[in-house]
């Protein structure tokens, strides 16, 4: 795909920090979506890692996704709170960890998820600090059957990520 091909594109920006590129979203309307795409069924570990500048909007916000109300998979979001979230499902399971503190949004960051089923993680990370703090739910052994499309910024819920990712 090349960005205009694509329904409601981000902006490319060449230089994100140290003149790096980025990809800028408007925290209303822009994503990247592909169907097939890091499906992970029945997998019981991925691990994901991504370098942003969130706005502080006080909105959930969707880093990428295979995640939707209604058809769990897997998410990496920025909450209401400005806390990372790491959502992995399995059914009716549904494993959720958060940071502690504050301090994700208007900043360049370098964030990581990790879970692995089989041996009951799920964890966040700011730069090499692990900040998982309050689990909600049982960790699935593995992620269920294929959620929806594979999303950058958007979970298919209206929840837009607003700033820039550099890598995913």
């Amino acid at each position: 795909y090349t960005m205009t091909e694509l329904a409601n594109s981000p902006l490319y920006s060449s230089s994100f920090i140290n003149n790096k590129p980025a990809v800028v979203f408007d925290g209303s309307s822009n994503f990247f979506e592909l169907a097939s795409a890091l499906d992970f069924n029945y997998k019981s570990g991925i691990g994901v890692f991504a370098v942003i500048n969130a706005k502080n909007n006080s909105s959930k916000r969707t880093i990428i996704a295979r995640d939707a109300d209604s058809n769990r998979g897997w998410g990496c979001k920025i909450n209401d709170s400005e806390q990372l979230s790491f959502s992995v499902a399995q059914s009716g399971s549904e494993a959720v960890t958060r940071l502690g503190s504050n301090t994700i949004s208007d900043a360049y960051t370098i964030v990581s998820f990790l879970y692995d089923g089989s041996s009951d993680e799920i964890e966040v990370f700011i730069e090499n600090t692990n900040e998982s703090n309050t689990l909600e739910n049982t960790i699935p052994f593995s992620i269920g059957g294929a959620g929806p499309n594979l999303r950058v910024g958007n979970d298919g819920n209206d929840n837009f990520f607003e700033g820039s990712i550099a890598e995913i």
